[in-house]
């Protein structure tokens, strides 16, 4: 039996045990965290624990590729 993409649901391909990054890491931190849990996005939480965004190597990737006065 094949499924088909159109037949599936976020739940189907979902983790659930999401793993999250905090607001106050640092780059490399991120990098790290990215690199060791072998993901390529988290969602970012405050020390609340309050959802403040999301953070994706991609992300990563342009925030370094930014001259030192365009990342102040």
């Amino acid at each position: 039996m094949t499924i088909s993409i159109k037949d599936l649901t976020a739940a189907d391909i979902m983790t659930s045990d999401v793993l999250m990054a905090y607001e106050g890491w640092s780059i490399k931190r991120l990098s790290e965290f990215f690199m060791k849990n072998k993901i390529s996005g988290a969602p970012v939480i405050a020390s609340d624990h309050s959802l403040v965004g999301v953070v994706t190597f991609s992300d990563i990737v342009l925030f370094e590729s930014k001259s030192v006065q365009e990342k102040s």
